[in-house]
């Protein structure tokens, strides 16, 4: 299966949550384990974190193995070290719950949220 982020979210600049919410549903339609998903950045100029994080991290942590999951995404199309960094860093937030906490805790902290 490929999924082309810039044919789903129909531009070429993915930075908005909105629009990794789009991604996220097709790669949750899309996913069976043991079946790779060629995830396709083809065609971007320009992607966020927050856009990552509502696609790609969102869709790991709502499976009930994030490490099966990730293993089924292919990545292609990327050639800007800077979104494969990015994408790296979604991952790592959404497979090590520590670091998740920690982020969640410092994110509260800059909020004066309670825990």
């Amino acid at each position: 299966m490929q999924l082309s982020i810039a044919q789903i979210i129909g531009k070429q600049i993915a930075v908005l949550d909105i629009d990794g919410l789009k991604v996220y549903e097709k790669l949750q339609e899309s996913y069976k384990p043991q079946e790779k998903i060629v995830l396709s950045f083809e065609g971007l100029r320009h992607v966020t974190s927050a856009f990552l994080n509502a696609a790609i991290g969102r869709f790991l942590l709502s499976t009930s193995k994030p490490e099966e999951a990730k293993a089924a995404i292919e990545l292609d199309g990327i050639d800007n070290k800077a979104i494969l960094n990015k994408v790296n860093e979604v991952y790592s937030l959404a497979l090590n719950p520590d670091l998740r906490r920690i982020r969640e805790t410092a994110r509260n902290q800059e909020l004066d949220i309670e825990d």
